[in-house]
């Protein structure tokens, strides 16, 4: 495909930036024209559409090399020598789709990384089939689909789409891509802005993996790699396509989330922009226990015995699962503040507004963590964006209790639900001016909020 820079472009321009007065979910960007590399359906377009989408979009001499090769596996029908004469086309089409094209100034070795994922994982595929005892024609052409759709997913947004190692029959359960997965990809993608997926240096690669990777027993349904050899890699586990409604795509969400996340990190304009929106709920990152005692004294009072045994606590409870956060034993309540240890460091912790902090279960991961609270956030734009109406909702249901002449509320039970629905607008109000952030400072940004993030200026966009 071939990339043409373009203005900054997310939505409608700038002049048609929709109303977030209302904060409704994010407004998609309007197709003019349908790429060759995007929005392939396979329940909708058929085999031999998608056989075309990727081909078509080749240079003249590069298309009639890549259809000679695919004529020779089309040809072919005993299935072992197809299973051969696919990864001889594959291997032409990836090289010459990936290989000849324009290098993405953000992400500058990315085709040689999926270039060699691609040959990495066609062995293995290869193998995985090859051991079966009744090779069929139909079990190439499913391994045709999906690979095809994973490179369209690639090239279409340079990112690496990897997977585990394994022969088990079950795919979708085992640490590999299924073909319904990549379509969710596909189609969260579409979603989010330009500069947060192709045009992000901080995404680099999705991996799918089983439960058990990196030894986290299904302790949750997507991570993000920062830093380290496999920087700006998001893992995708088992679990993230078997648990609730749109798990999965808001799960792709969420990790990329993080990535803009640490991308806004990396800038003074950033970073103000982090600290506005973390501050609406109170947020404080406290370096040790000498900071935490600090604050405990100053913020309530606490005397130094109370002080020693909050710490201790704090400590005992601390574990790299910052969902548990929310569980009663693993946080403290002083007044109207909430403390708890922070996972991501060996002796930190972290504050809150509790009030503040949402406390429906539709919202319980964003108030673990400052950094999980900002990738829902940004996830809950785009996937599940009800349940950003939680607090909301609980109120209207609590204002309907206590209208009704009818009830037969104890004076306590209507005391108790006057001051939850205090608390659930307080919540609300928060999530309202969070949205307003994250929609017109973040989300909707073209570059002059965060103008040195971008390795080649501000956001200029490489390609649509």
């Amino acid at each position: 495909m071939d990339f043409t820079p373009v203005p900054p472009k997310f939505g409608k321009s700038k002049s048609q930036t929709p109303d977030t007065s209302s904060f409704s979910s994010i407004q998609q960007p309007e197709q003019t024209t349908r790429s060759p590399l995007l929005a392939y359906n396979p329940a909708r377009d058929g085999q031999s559409n998608q056989e075309n989408h990727i081909v078509d979009s080749l240079e003249k001499g590069a298309r009639a090399k890549v259809n000679s090769v695919r004529s020779m596996y089309e040809a072919e029908q005993d299935p072992k020598e197809k299973l051969e004469a696919f990864r001889k086309y594959y291997k032409e089409l990836v090289n010459t789709q990936v290989g000849n094209r324009e290098d993405n100034p953000f992400k500058k070795d990315i085709k040689k990384k999926i270039i060699a994922s691609s040959d990495a994982e066609m062995k293995d595929e290869i193998e995985r089939l090859s051991s079966k005892q009744s090779l069929t024609l139909e079990d190439i052409h499913n391994l045709d689909r999906r690979k095809t759709l994973e490179l369209e997913i690639e090239t279409k947004y340079d990112i690496n789409i990897s997977e585990a190692k394994g022969k088990e029959e079950n795919r979708s359960n085992s640490g590999h891509w299924s073909e319904e997965q990549l379509i969710k990809l596909q189609s969260t993608l579409h979603k989010l802005p330009v500069k947060d997926v192709k045009n992000n240096h901080r995404l680099k690669e999705i991996i799918r993996v089983t439960n058990d990777y990196h030894g986290r027993q299904g302790l949750t349904a997507g991570h993000y790699e920062n830093g380290g050899e496999h920087d700006g890699r998001i893992a995708m586990y088992d679990i993230s396509d078997q648990t609730g409604k749109n798990t999965f795509e808001q799960t792709i969400a969420h990790e990329i989330g993080h990535s803009v996340y640490r991308r806004l990190q990396e800038t003074p304009e950033g970073n103000a922009i982090i600290k506005q929106y973390e501050d609406i709920v109170g947020w404080r990152r406290l370096k040790n226990s000498s900071e935490l005692g600090t604050h405990l004294k100053a913020n309530s009072g606490e005397s130094e015995n109370n002080v020693s045994k909050i710490i201790s606590k704090l400590d005992g409870q601390r574990i790299h699962d910052h969902s548990a956060n929310d569980e009663e034993e693993n946080r403290v309540v002083v007044g109207n503040t909430r403390y708890m240890a922070n996972s991501y460091t060996k002796d930190g912790y972290l504050a809150a507004d509790d009030d503040k902090l949402p406390d429906s279960k539709a919202l319980s991961y964003a108030r673990s963590d400052p950094g999980e609270g900002f990738a829902e956030g940004y996830a809950l734009e785009f996937v599940n964006t009800e349940k950003l109406n939680s607090p909301e909702e609980e109120a209207k249901v609590i204002d309907s209790q206590l209208k009704d002449r009818n009830s037969s509320l104890t004076k306590q039970t209507r005391e108790n639900l006057e001051k939850r629905r205090v608390r659930l607008r307080r919540q609300q109000e928060a999530i309202k001016q969070q949205r307003r952030i994250m929609q017109e400072k973040i989300i909707h940004d073209d570059g002059s909020l965060t103008s040195k993030v971008s390795p080649i200026g501000p956001y200029e966009h490489y390609a649509t």
